[in-house]
Order: C-alpha cells, then sequence, then structure tokens
C-alpha cells in the first residue's frame, strides 16, 4: 500500500497482491498443487474441512504470523492516515469498520483525544448521517444523554409466544412494540 493525497487529504491504496498465497492454484501438504475450482469442489464434496489444522502447532505458527503481519500492517497505515490528516489537538469521532479493532483505538487513544460510538453496524449510518448533517449545517456541538435518539416503547411483558410462532409459520410479518 501507499499514501495518496487528493486536495488537503491523504487515502490509502493498495495494489498489486500479496506476496503470500497464489491467487490461481493451491499447494496442498503432499506439494501437490491444484487449482482454486478444484479446491472448492473438493471443499463442497467434503474432503477439505480447512486448510489449516489449529492443533497443528506448525500450522497455528503460520496463521497467527498471519494475523500478526496483517494487525501491525492496519496499526501502520490507520495511525499514519490519522496523522496526515487530523489536527492532534481536535478531537475525533470513530465508527464502524476498522475501528472495531480495540488495539487500533487504543495506539490511537496514546496520543489523540477519540470517541468510537457504540454503533458499529449499519445502525451507525443513521448516526453518522445526522452528525454529517449537523456539521455541515454549522453545528458545533450536539447535546445528547443517549445515543439512543427513539422513543420509549415500553418492554413487550405480555407476548403471546404461541401466536406468534403460528403467524411466523403462515409467513406473516410480525412486529412487536
Amino acid at each position: 500500500f501507499y499514501f495518496k493525497k487528493k486536495k488537503n487529504f491523504f487515502f490509502l491504496k493498495t495494489s498489486g497482491h500479496p506476496k503470500l498465497g497464489n491467487k490461481k492454484f493451491v499447494e496442498l501438504e503432499n506439494s501437490k498443487k491444484i487449482s482454486i475450482a478444484e479446491h472448492r469442489a473438493e471443499r463442497k464434496k467434503g474432503n477439505i474441512f480447512s486448510e489449516f489444522n489449529l492443533e497443528n502447532k506448525d500450522d497455528l505458527n503460520v496463521v497467527a504470523d498471519f494475523a500478526a503481519f496483517l494487525q501491525k500492517k492496519t496499526e501502520i497505515a490507520i495511525e499514519k492516515l490519522v496523522e496526515l490528516n487530523f489536527n492532534k489537538n481536535r478531537p475525533l469521532l470513530l465508527s464502524g469498520g476498522i475501528f472495531s479493532n480495540v488495539v487500533i483505538n487504543g495506539l490511537l487513544n496514546k496520543y489523540k483525544n477519540i470517541f468510537v460510538t457504540p454503533c458499529m453496524g449499519d445502525e451507525g449510518l443513521s448516526v453518522g448521517a445526522s452528525l454529517w448533517a449537523a456539521y455541515l449545517s454549522g453545528r458545533k456541538r450536539i447535546k445528547t444523554n443517549s445515543l439512543y435518539l427513539g422513543y420509549d416503547a415500553g418492554k413487550n411483558i405480555d407476548v403471546n409466544v404461541d401466536l406468534i410462532a403460528k403467524l411466523l409459520h403462515q409467513e406473516k410479518v410480525v412486529g412487536l412494540i
């Protein structure tokens, strides 16, 4: 990967294929090479359950080393992107994707005032969209006691489970409020 500057921002660009592995074939333990298509077919037949046996110390070391390599390279890339794009003295709001990585957040937190939203899935899109709209409209601060912005729907105390099962079995749509 490398960093590319466009206007006032730096972006992470990736190019080429990693030097680990081969996209055309899989090498088996006996050094026999089979195509990716053959490998998929063998997996579907149930002849291949996994590419690595994590109970085997050598396989475990390969997988662990690869995971550590990816983690370290990701840490370096994210730290550099934050350093190049954001003022050190300003707080930074992070959400989703790579910012679900606790190790990266810990590293950033050492030199940056960060807040990581707890909404890491699609629910974070609405929070991000509303914050972006507020930013574009000139709002400097948004005060809230909670990220839960809906109304209190109460609890579903009197739920008729048998009726719900029957309706679902009939392919009906069921919603509880």
